[in-house]
């Protein structure tokens, strides 16, 4: 880390003796180039471009070179100790509030707009150097260097030479350091067009030595109209260097008396040759700035139109191919936009609709509701609106569920009216599969409920039997015992099977397992439906009776006709009184047989049986025993039955008993 300090505070230390001593070399050229008395210099003082430039690149320390640099030309003139530092000290306070000024006035140093020439000419013409010229006059005034006769013309030589060499090297340096790249690849090329201008210009003041001298200036402002095509073919850096070379090259000239002027006095020659190169350095530079300002905003502008075109066509691709639909609709509900997807969703062409109202493409239930929507957004009464709305598809004329975002669209132009950007999408299908979520939801409620109906039963008869074990062991005589037994085990058996049969039935509700119906004998489901629920029965002392023809087959698949008979079973043990009497009964109706579960049980109402089956109305009651159910069963019974081809149904009154009846096919599917 001291490392690197050191070494910047030596790059400094270097820094600063270069500008002394640049700024002494050239003031001393500028004396032999000019007619004075080696105190004021009518030609480009190139010193005052070097402190300013130095300064604005390496910060106020440079001041010092200035000083020193300044302060042994001073001396070296032969001017007193006082009057040398008062000029010294003059310009390096002058160099640093330059480098303040030009930051403060954000100057770019690339010279990026006119306004950065301007600025610079006028911080240096105006400020800078009229402040030198008559502070630096009146030391040498007061010291008496020079007379008061001449104090006007010397503080007039003094800003021109000042000025012109400000102008002439401040803008190179600048750009020479800001833009090493530019000048490191091209060297050779803005030094070979530095010395054709310089020769150039030279050749041109040669020319005039055969003129009259009454046409020498009418010759130099050539220059002019010169210097503006000049600057108008090539770039900010290439014109700076070659306004310093032609400004060489005018001054040498005159020095060698390489030109044929009007005034003997060199004097003012020198002094109309100082305003015509200022002059031409302000214009030129102006005019380069600004032609390749103008160069850059076309570019700019050119880039710009091609970006606008991509992103358009962009915008147009993602518009055409976005998955939502897009229309624009004014006040009066006229359609003025649509896209592609727009067309795809309700069927109507691009030309068929704009034009036309977007009430048409709307279901009648919601035009109302639409057009309020509408109104709230273009009032402003809301910022924006999200809603389902139906369409009327044109070709099927079947409904399409849209979700819809209504917003305000803004004016692009004074004269375009107030309307409303409508974004749709397609949720037809949403809605459908929110339809099949809500079927899978209720399939899901069946299967726990079937649980939940069937299985405690079954389990009521364990828990009862397992506790008489537990608790009467010791006074329990072996008979009732193995016959405890006996029961736990068919019931265990029974239930295991219903399990069984219960996951069958939910993978058929997925649509997992296909309907298989098969031949069968009746008597066998019925008996094997009455085992499995007897055992509860008989804890209510109810007695089953099987009138039931056995021998009757029937197409059924077996696993859910004998879920509907256990449920069916259940419901009327559940519902019927102790020592009551369910009994089971069949009658062939031509290709069907019918079965019947009765029971003399409670009964129920003619309200009750109307939503018996139905899945939005269902009742659950308690039974005579106080036992819960979900009110499913009988739904599940009614799927079933259907999926078999039958149907059910119920007749019953209240305090008489039920009948559930339901037929079945005695004949095979034709499917089969």
């Amino acid at each position: 880390m001291n490392k690197i300090k050191d070494q910047g505070f030596y790059n400094q230390i270097l820094n600063i003796l270069t500008v002394a001593f640049t700024y002494f070399l050239f003031g001393k050229l500028a004396f032999f180039m000019s007619v004075s008395n080696e105190i004021v210099t009518n030609v480009p003082f190139f010193s005052e471009g070097i402190s300013l430039a130095s300064t604005i690149l390496f910060g106020n320390l440079m001041a010092i070179g200035v000083f020193a640099g300044q302060f042994s030309l001073a001396l070296s003139s032969s001017l007193p100790l006082e009057t040398a530092i008062a000029i010294g000290l003059t310009n390096a306070t002058l160099a640093i509030f330059g480098r303040f000024l030009f930051r403060k006035l954000r100057i770019s140093p690339r010279f990026r707009t006119p306004k950065d020439v301007l600025l610079l000419a006028g911080l240096i013409a105006l400020v800078l150097q009229p402040t030198s010229a008559i502070l630096s006059n009146l030391a040498l005034l007061s010291s008496g260097t020079i007379q008061s006769i001449v104090f006007l013309q010397s503080i007039f030589a003094w800003w021109a030479g000042n000025v012109i060499g400000q102008l002439s090297i401040v803008p190179i340096l600048l750009l020479w350091f800001k833009k090493k790249q530019y000048f490191k690849t091209n060297m050779t090329k803005e030094l070979l067009t530095a010395l054709l201008v310089f020769i150039a210009v030279f050749l041109l003041f040669k020319f005039t030595q055969v003129l009259d001298s009454r046409y020498t200036f009418i010759v130099l402002m050539f220059l002019f109209p010169i210097t503006f095509l000049f600057a108008a073919q090539v770039r900010t850096e290439t014109f700076a260097l070659s306004a310093l070379s032609m400004t060489i090259a005018a001054f040498v000239a005159v020095a060698f008396s390489q030109v044929n002027f009007l005034y003997s006095n060199r004097i003012e020659t020198f002094m109309q040759l100082d305003l015509i190169i200022i002059g031409l350095h302000i214009s030129g530079l102006i005019l380069v700035v600004l032609i390749n300002h103008l160069k850059s905003i076309q570019t700019q502008l050119i880039s710009s139109k091609t970006k606008l075109i991509a992103n358009q066509a962009q915008l147009d691709a993602i518009v055409s191919t976005s998955l939502a639909g897009f229309t624009i609709i004014d006040r009066d509900g006229v359609q003025l936009f649509t896209n592609r997807n727009a067309e795809l969703i309700h069927g109507y062409s691009k030309h068929a609709v704009i034009g036309s109202e977007f009430r048409q493409l709307l279901h009648p239930d919601d035009v109302q509701q639409t057009d309020a929507m509408l109104a709230d957004v273009l009032n402003e009464t809301v910022q924006f609106v999200n809603t389902e709305l139906r369409l009327i598809h044109k070709k099927s004329q079947q409904v399409v569920w849209i979700h819809a975002t209504i917003t305000k669209y803004p004016k692009l132009a004074a004269h375009d009216k107030e309307s409303v950007l409508i974004a749709f999408q397609d949720i037809s299908q949403q809605k459908q599969n929110t339809l099949q979520l809500a079927e899978l939801n209720t399939t899901k409620d069946k299967f726990i409920s079937i649980l939940a109906h069937d299985l405690r039963t079954p389990f009521n008869a364990l828990l009862f039997f397992s506790d008489l074990l537990k608790n009467q062991r010791e006074s329990c005589d072996q008979e009732t015992f193995d016959s405890s037994i006996n029961i736990m085990y068919e019931t265990s058996k029974n239930t295991y099977a219903l399990l069984e049969n219960l996951l069958q039935w939910a993978r058929t509700q997925q649509k997992r397992v296909p309907f298989h119906p098969e031949a069968v004998k009746l008597g066998f489901l019925v008996r094997e439906c009455i085992a499995l629920v007897n055992s509860t029965a008989q804890l209510k002392q109810l007695t089953i009776i099987d009138r039931t023809q056995a021998d009757k087959t029937v197409w059924v698949d077996v696993e859910m006709i004998k879920t509907v008979l256990r449920n069916l079973l259940t419901n009327a043990i559940k519902f019927s009184r102790p020592n009551g009497m369910i009994t089971l009964n069949t009658t062939i109706c031509g290709d069907q047989v019918e079965v019947t579960v009765a029971d003399n049980g409670v009964g129920m109402s003619a309200a009750t049986q109307q939503g018996l089956f139905y899945l939005d109305s269902h009742v659950s009651t308690r039974g005579t025993a106080g036992e819960s159910g979900t009110g499913l069963g009988l739904l599940i019974c009614k799927e079933f039955v259907t999926l078999n081809g039958g149907n059910i149904w119920v007749t019953s009154e209240l305090n008489r008993g039920s009948e559930f009846k339901f037929t079945l096919s005695c004949q095979a599917p034709a499917s089969l």
